[in-house]
């Protein structure tokens, strides 16, 4: 009887669990296969996130960062500000056109949800897309210079790409504001392994940052709210 009452408890407890784990509290086991179809599949999920951006990007004339070619010490700065089904999205560029010379263009526009490659069902193209407005305007050398001192005081080269919370949590659904800023350098540098001749080589790299609930996060809703004063 002992025996039972034992196995009944091993049972139940075993039940719980199951149900603790399909709530999301609890992480499930995963056998070795199973690991590598998860990764097979992050790594499709991914490639198709990245060649829609691109689509996107090139159906609003905009350059995607990670391929664009800069001169050393120049960069773009991008910053995103979208809600949660991207019903209302703006984009503002920053960018050296001319030595000493800067722009900052702003684009707004709305993105049919049933365009969205998670939720949606149609393909994207420009009808998925309607602008609302747009415009740019030269930016001075001082209040350029400016936004660089405080992406430095931010430290903004150290924050991870993600860091909210909420991407904490698996199905969860949100509404309200995200804001993102990417920014892309290059930098010439000497390698005496490689080009011991004396070539210098150059490297790219986009910083990218994402934030949902970005009041709670004081560097990039500053930063945020700096870019968007400037082409007002």
């Amino acid at each position: 009887m002992k025996s039972a009452t034992i196995l009944s408890l091993v049972i139940l407890s075993v039940s719980c669990n199951s149900e603790i784990k399909n709530d999301h509290v609890m992480p499930s086991l995963k056998t070795s296969s199973q690991t590598e179809n998860s990764k097979d599949i992050s790594s499709l999920k991914l490639k198709e996130t990245i060649d829609f951006q691109k689509e996107l990007m090139s159906i609003l004339n905009l350059n995607y960062l990670d391929e664009v070619y800069l001169k050393s010490d120049e960069k773009i700065i991008r910053f995103i500000r979208s809600d949660t089904w991207q019903q209302d999205v703006t984009i503002i560029n920053i960018q050296e056109v001319l030595k000493d010379s800067y722009k900052i263009s702003k684009i707004n526009y709305s993105f049919d949800k049933d365009c969205n490659p998670v939720v949606g069902f149609k393909k994207l193209t420009k009808n998925c897309i309607k602008v609302n407005t747009s415009s740019e305007k030269t930016l001075s050398r001082p209040d350029y210079m400016k936004l660089l001192k405080l992406l430095e005081e931010e430290e903004i080269w150290d924050l991870k790409e993600n860091e909210s919370e909420v991407y904490e949590f698996d199905g969860i659904l949100y509404h309200g504001d995200t804001w993102a800023l990417e920014i892309r350098y290059c930098l010439n540098y000497h390698d005496i392994i490689i080009h011991p001749e004396g070539q210098d080589t150059t490297i790219c790299r986009t910083q990218k940052l994402s934030r949902i609930f970005p009041e709670r996060f004081k560097g990039i809703y500053k930063i945020g709210n700096e870019i968007m004063n400037l082409i007002k």
